[in-house]
């Protein structure tokens, strides 16, 4: 087994879709790829340092140091060769100087709409949305009463790109989720939404994907 570690700028070509968040793709043009052989030392903590994984570590701090540029990168391995385990390492660096928003997919809640965005916004201010977008995200968060049909998916989006908007206001983000192929198409969806529209905003994202999943 293998990871390969895929880090890239994000630039003005890159167009985030739903089908593409869940294969784990952020951009159409990534500056470096890694393949890190698997030993059966790779990924195992020794003391406060990962064993075998110094590479891709080494890239997540580079690419770290600017708090000011937008930054992404993609963990992709097998199932249990040590994404998460690297992920988790990365994001105790990353998260200096960074809002962190962080979500773990699960294939059991693949089903259930908008659980990947709950997570990422629990602990976010949703008093300074514009009222339809704030209605729109509570109700999909089932956070406020259903009202009326479904809430529309351009307004739950919007609503989403104006939280981060307003995050990153006040300071860089992290927005990271672990087993990005398991995430809910709803939660894809508004997601999609909002990074097509931040391209040049100090937001840093980091995901793990399970190499053929979600093709």
């Amino acid at each position: 087994g293998r990871v390969r570690a895929r880090i890239a700028r994000r630039r003005s070509t890159c167009r985030p879709t739903y089908e593409r968040l869940r294969r784990g793709e952020i951009g159409d043009h990534p500056t470096f790829v890694e393949r890190c052989g698997s030993g059966k030392n790779d990924g195992v903590v020794g003391g406060s340092a990962l064993v075998g994984r110094e590479n891709e570590l080494a890239r997540t701090r580079s690419g770290a140091a600017r708090l000011d540029a937008s930054y992404a990168f993609v963990l992709e391995g097998d199932a249990g060769i040590g994404k998460t385990t690297l992920w988790e390492a990365a994001l105790d660096v990353l998260r200096d100087g960074r809002r962190p928003l962080i979500a773990r997919a699960a294939p059991l809640e693949t089903s259930l709409s908008f659980a990947v965005l709950a997570d990422l916004t629990v602990d976010c201010d949703r008093g300074g949305l514009p009222s339809p977008q704030r209605t729109a995200l509570e109700v999909a968060l089932l956070l406020g009463d259903p009202v009326g049909p479904p809430p529309d998916p351009r307004a739950v989006g919007a609503a989403t790109l104006t939280l981060l908007r307003s995050l990153l206001e006040t300071e860089p983000v992290l927005l990271a989720i672990d087993d990005v192929q398991w995430i809910d198409p709803e939660s894809a969806a508004a997601l999609a939404f909002a990074l097509r529209r931040l391209e040049s905003d100090p937001l840093t994202i980091a995901l793990t994907h399970r190499s053929g999943a979600g093709d």
